[in-house]
């Protein structure tokens, strides 16, 4: 009898991401919330239930009845990002309408126990967030089905089982399939899943049920993410592995021009819904809908994308790197079949990811456009594990790595929902100085925002004051009297975006590199301010030349009152200290200088007094 290790496997995630779903998932914020989910999300509720397809009006008010405090921009007049006015009262939709196309069946089971029930038929209320957050884990569970078919073509059960594991529950597929769940990267990962299973099984048979599916899903992935174009590298160039083989796939169309232009002709009718509807709301059939956003494709962030820890692809997916390491292993003979396709599409896939003016990608765990990539990198990931299978100690060694890593990967979204991990700013050194928690210190704020691992305060000793700021000049109309404060503090807001500077020569204090600047400031917000990017801040950098380099920042606005630290804390009317290290860069030099103030990057109203600054050094 058969051992079906790879089914097993299919059912351990499959409960894995059923019952987290309810544990992990942020529900109405996913589709309610507004950005990318909702985007995507928008065109169901409006085409079939408000028939407002042109203008949104009445799509975003009940959105609104439901969350009313997601609302703060003006960039149109509906007041949200998600769409652009475009004249005579006309929205346009930032998204695509490719995931709504997939959502469909859902959201008419969700219209109909509605209707049914008698619930709020609206789009937006329980019953339709609820089917929503499904969508994704089924769909996902469903792709794997067809990944673990297509992946049995080349490997054994036991093989098969450790990728669908790897994949499932030790990458940010995870994540994406749970979690953060209505974002497009776990579809497209579905869809390339079947992308795969028909490219090859087309090739095997030359029937037209298996050439017009392939049209279908490269022409709906494409619909999602346009630049997923390059999708069609993989069934072009399936087999291409010498001059011989390029014949003979050539042969191979002619021989099937049925099936392939039926193929071509389902590829290019999924895209008329997107043409139908630009010209509806905007009057072209092309739009670019991105506005200002847009791509530097001569300087892509490659080396920080798949390597930094600001949302890094292989930092935050160690998992990654043993189908890296498969890469090779596709030139030798018998594996080749899909050596053409990976060696084009995942260099482009990479540039263009890399190349987008966000290239950290906000809004995920780890480097969220890789996400697709993973069925096509599971042929390789398949291979190299087949190589460490040959030896009983590499073959323990992979299962040992696999679970740890696969440990990790669960760990870190579970420290990513209580919000311990953020990944879309962070840094090295705040990874590892987090890396066992589960709550963190002050000081790990503080590292957070520097990038510079905090030291023990015990392990260093004081060396001289170097200069205060206390603000006590009241015939400063920036300086105001707080009580219950003592004395006065400075004002910071958006007419006052700076407190004077504590500006020192390097060579006339004695500061040399390696010792450590004891920043510190007493601040007070007054509003309640939880937007991490219009934090104020203190500043430290050194100067060259009228030139600033080795700038570090500290926000101020999540400090005060966050006894319970976390990124998003903080209480306004509280006054507290914050403290930050910054380690003197080795390449100082005598002629440098030092400065420190704070910033109000955007808070609406913040009071700073006693910038101090001191000189330590270790013991």
């Amino acid at each position: 009898m058969q051992h079906k290790y790879a089914l097993y496997a299919w059912f351990i995630v499959a409960i894995g991401m059923l019952v987290s779903v309810h544990y992990y998932a942020k529900w109405s914020d996913n589709i309610i919330g507004g950005g990318d989910s909702w985007g995507y999300y928008l065109y169901l509720p409006a085409l079939f239930i408000h028939g407002d397809l042109d203008n949104l009006k009445t799509s975003l008010e009940t959105r609104k009845s439901y969350h009313p405090g997601y609302y703060t921009t003006d960039v149109n007049p509906l007041g949200v990002d998600e769409v652009h006015h475009v004249g005579n009262g006309k929205q346009v939709n930032k998204y695509t309408c490719g995931i709504a196309i997939i959502e469909t069946p859902l959201f008419f089971i969700a219209h109909g126990i509605a209707k049914i029930t008698g619930r709020k038929a609206d789009g937006y209320s329980w019953i339709y967030i609820y089917m929503m957050t499904l969508s994704s884990p089924l769909f996902v569970l469903w792709s794997l089905l067809y990944l673990r078919r297509f992946l049995l073509n080349f490997f054994k059960e036991h093989i098969t089982a450790i990728i669908l594991l790897i994949l499932g529950l030790g990458t940010n597929l995870y994540y994406f399939s749970v979690h953060n769940n209505a974002m497009s990267h776990s579809y497209l990962f579905g869809l390339y899943c079947f992308l795969l299973y028909h490219t090859y099984r087309y090739h095997q048979t030359g029937r037209t049920r298996n050439a017009v599916p392939i049209g279908l899903v490269a022409g709906l992935i494409t619909l999602i993410r346009p630049t997923e174009i390059i999708c069609l590298l993989i069934p072009i160039l399936y087999g291409i592995d010498s001059l011989k083989a390029a014949k003979e796939k050539w042969a191979f169309i002619m021989r099937h021009k049925k099936s392939n232009v039926l193929a071509i002709g389902t590829y290019i009718l999924m895209g008329v819904p997107q043409l139908i509807y630009w010209k509806y709301t905007a009057g072209e059939f092309l739009y670019y809908s991105y506005g200002e956003e847009g791509f530097d494709f001569a300087h892509p962030q490659i080396i920080k994308g798949i390597f930094g820890y600001r949302n890094g692809w292989l930092a935050y997916t160690p998992l990654m790197y043993l189908a890296l390491a498969g890469i090779p292993l596709l030139f030798l003979k018998n594996k080749r079949d899909f050596l053409l396709p990976v060696l084009t599409f995942l260099p482009l896939h990479i540039w263009v990811t890399y190349s987008w003016w966000c290239w950290y990608y906000v809004n995920g765990f780890g480097s969220r456009p890789m996400v697709q990539s993973y069925a096509l990198l599971s042929i390789p990931l398949g291979w190299f594990l087949v190589l460490l299978f040959k030896r009983h100690w590499s073959a323990v060694l992979a299962v040992v790595i696999s679970c740890l890593l696969i440990f990790l990967n669960l760990f870190q979204t579970y420290k990513f929902d209580l919000g311990v991990l953020w990944s879309e700013d962070a840094n090295k050194a705040y990874y590892f100085s987090t890396f066992f928690k589960t709550k963190i210190e002050m000081k790990d704020l503080v590292t957070y925002d520097s990038g510079i691992a905090q030291p023990n305060p015990n392990e260093l000793k004081k060396i001289k004051p170097l200069g205060q700021l206390t603000f006590e000049d009241s015939l400063d109309v920036h300086v105001l009297p707080t009580p219950p404060h003592d004395g006065f503090a400075f004002r910071l807001n958006a007419g006052v975006q700076y407190t004077p500077a504590i500006h020192l020569p390097v060579k006339e204090y004695g500061i040399t590199g390696g010792q450590w600047l004891r920043a510190s400031v007493k601040c007070m917000k007054k509003y309640q301010q939880n937007a991490l990017y219009k934090n104020s801040m203190i500043v430290v950098h050194m100067e060259r030349d009228g030139i600033n380099y080795y700038w570090k920042d500290v926000r101020l606005d999540n400090k005060p009152g966050n006894t319970k630290p976390h990124l998003w804390g903080g209480q306004p009317d509280i006054w507290d200290e914050v403290v930050f290290w910054y380690k003197v860069p080795n390449r100082v030099k005598a002629t440098d200088y030092v400065k420190v103030y704070c910033w109000n990057f955007g808070s609406p109203e913040i009071f700073v007094d006693d910038l101090t600054l001191e000189l330590w050094e270790h013991k």
